[in-house]
């Protein structure tokens, strides 16, 4: 293929200012959130993951469009997708962009966007493009929209809503529902989002749990606060609902335990911001060597049995896998 091609011949000049390892930390996220009105609980998880050669990103791939025989698009939950892959950490990936009319449940070319390794064009889109986020151990991970990003940079592309850290206001760009502009920014739910952090080009990890008695989740402008309190200038809001999945296996990898470079999360997010802008957050580092996975949602499209009973099943998953030592 003509982009792993390209990704060869460009390894010499990039690699050298990159760890090889990689770097990993995780952990939780604890405390309370108001959005103008009463403090609601927060519970949830984190991981910063540092990108390497050795620990790289990895997505669903995308289903093969047969649409004239209006075939469903394959849902498999993150969980069961990271234990088919064997990958260190997976969280639910992004939703697919819809036209504004009606769209069976069947991919359409050239719309929606769904993740996948290596696709090599997205046709450009007409008037509010999807966010794009792109992932590479070979660069600059980037957040785009779909009409300006250029997608053989990288290993893996999600579609989902931006989350822009512009002059310090609303950092999202609403959804379109229906053909309208719909804000969600007061809503609290659960979430996904990645985010990169600008100084460093880590990559924040972040999966909020709600719609639970103690865990009531964050509105989009709360889950910006997060992001920024941990040094990210750009991120991509992932599915949320009861969607949103995290799970950190190191037994599925557990030479990467030993070779990845440990992160500490207090170095990462400012204490400070996570208690401003109506958060009231605390992280707490996890141990690499034990697992942390969110707790199953149940609900519709959730599997009824097995290692990922509870969890939904879901339309794209992103997780990170440990290419290095031999296990």
């Amino acid at each position: 293929m003509q982009s792993r091609k390209w990704v060869a011949a460009a390894c010499c000049a990039l690699l050298p200012a990159m760890s090889f390892a990689g770097g990993l930390g995780v952990g939780t996220l604890e405390g309370s959130y108001s959005n103008g009105s009463a403090p609601v609980p927060v519970k949830g998880y984190i991981a910063v993951v540092e990108l390497s050669h050795d620990l790289v990103p990895a997505a669903t791939e995308p289903d093969q469009t047969q649409c004239s025989g209006a075939a469903p698009l394959h849902r498999e939950s993150a969980i069961a997708w990271q234990m088919q892959h064997h990958m260190l950490l997976a969280v639910n990936g992004g939703y697919f962009w819809m036209p504004p009319h009606n769209v069976p449940d069947c991919q359409l070319p050239p719309y929606p966007y769904k993740a996948g390794g290596f696709q090599r064009s997205l046709p450009k889109a007409s008037g509010a493009a999807p966010g794009m986020l792109g992932l590479t151990t070979m660069g600059k991970s980037e957040v785009g929209y779909a009409n300006n990003l250029e997608s053989d940079r990288f290993n893996v592309i999600l579609s989902g809503d931006r989350l822009r850290d512009k002059d310090a206001g609303v950092v999202h760009q609403n959804l379109l529902v229906n053909g309208s502009d719909e804000d969600e920014t007061l809503d609290v739910a659960p979430r996904t989002a990645v985010g990169i952090q600008k100084e460093t080009g880590r990559l924040i990890v972040v999966m909020v749990e709600g719609r639970q008695a103690d865990s009531k989740g964050l509105s989009l402008s709360g889950l910006a606060s997060l992001m920024r309190a941990c040094g990210v200038s750009d991120a991509i809001n992932l599915d949320g609902g009861g969607s949103s999945t995290f799970s950190y296996a190191p037994d599925l990898q557990p030479a990467a335990v030993k070779a990845l470079r440990p992160i500490e999360l207090s170095s990462v997010c400012n204490a400070g911001g996570l208690m401003r802008e109506g958060l009231a957050l605390k992280v707490t580092q996890h141990p690499l060597n034990e697992p942390l996975r969110s707790r199953a949602p149940g609900g519709a499209e959730a599997s009824t049995s097995g290692i990922d009973k509870g969890y939904r099943r879901v339309l794209t998953s992103l997780g990170f896998r440990f290419n290095g030592l031999a296990q």
